[in-house]
């Protein structure tokens, strides 16, 4: 029998109530789910017990190191994580560039419901994240959630692409620019891309810049708070928008100033390449152009890169455009 490490860390699929608030832990979640101990010999731990909404990169750092301690073992066939949906996708992608070269699974698992409020919903997506962790071959950082409202099946997206677009549904994740790599249907395992295979020892690299944030320009705010930032990314008000439409002079040069101090600044979204080019003012004065890569998936990759670049502006570009986990399609943030 395949043995699964399950770590947890809060979140939905661990509340009671109402009130909602975190009150299981892992042995209660399997003592209500039974047939998970005779899919594979399980072996838990409580990592933290909080709302997903209060995670910070302290706590990724957390769980990056305990998922470590379980990838070097080699009674450990896969690994699955317990997750709040609030910052899933920013903890699927730290964890994503955190522990690369992987050579068994980690998937992450939630719930949309509570136990009291749909329980097929969460035995779904546990059972078939269990399932993915000790059969399949999907090397890397992954999230297996419901595929519709009735979670009939599950999707095996990648985790440094998948965001949380709908919080009212229990489908409520996708990739904006790709397909799962899997679907989990009737007990089967459906594979829908070629895997990305590793035999090495992972690598753990969890050091984080705190002073980064999301900035955006509205006709209400005269400035973007850059003061004190080591990196920023430069976003629209609505997902694929124009970030520069609401761009007005000081912000500008509050920018460039910021750029020509050493601050790090990404521009994300699809229209990136082409908006620097018809406004190259920003490009001219240092701005990374970051393609198709996300908001949340920038900012948490802005966070890793920046210790280990310095103050090498250079190096911040190349490794901010760099595909390292599947985040970012090659060229898409080219300058046509």
């Amino acid at each position: 029998m395949k043995k699964v490490a399950i770590l947890t860390t809060g979140g939905t699929i661990a509340m009671g109530g109402p009130p909602f608030k975190v009150a299981f832990s892992i042995d209660d979640l399997l003592n209500s789910f039974p047939e998970l101990r005779s899919m594979a010999e399980l072996e838990s731990q409580d990592v933290f017990s909080i709302d997903s909404s209060n995670m910070t990169p302290e706590h990724w750092q957390q769980l990056a190191d305990a998922t470590y301690s379980y990838l070097t073992r080699r009674d450990i066939d896969g690994i699955v994580i317990t997750h709040g949906t609030d910052t899933m996708e920013y903890s699927t992608i730290a964890l994503a560039l955190m522990l690369q070269g992987l050579n068994k699974p980690v998937v992450f698992t939630g719930s949309m419901k509570t136990m009291g409020e749909d329980k097929g919903h969460v035995r779904r997506n546990l059972v078939d994240a269990i399932q993915v962790a000790a059969e399949s071959d999907i090397n890397e950082v992954t999230l297996c959630f419901a595929g519709d409202e009735n979670s009939t099946y599950t999707n095996v997206y990648r985790g440094s692409r998948v965001v949380k677009y709908d919080a009212n549904a229990n489908n409520g994740f996708l990739c904006p620019h790709d397909d799962p790599i899997a679907t989990v249907s009737a007990g089967r395992i459906i594979y829908n891309e070629a895997l990305r295979h590793s035999h090495e020892e992972p690598n753990l690299i969890t050091a984080l810049e705190t002073k980064v944030s999301l900035i955006g320009a509205s006709p209400f705010n005269k400035s973007l708070f850059l003061d004190g930032l080591k990196g920023a990314i430069l976003c629209s008000e609505v997902d694929e928008s124009d970030p520069f439409s609401h761009m007005s002079t000081c912000h500008y040069e509050e920018i460039k100033k910021a750029l020509s101090s050493g601050t790090i600044v990404g521009v994300v979204n699809d229209f990136s390449p082409s908006i620097l080019k018809n406004d190259p003012e920003l490009l001219e004065a240092g701005a990374i152009p970051l393609g198709d890569l996300s908001y949340s998936k920038a900012l948490v990759k802005l966070a890793w890169v920046l210790p280990q670049c310095g103050s090498n502006k250079e190096l911040a570009k190349q490794m901010m455009q760099q595909d390292y986990v599947g985040e970012i399609t090659p060229g898409s943030y080219e300058i046509k």
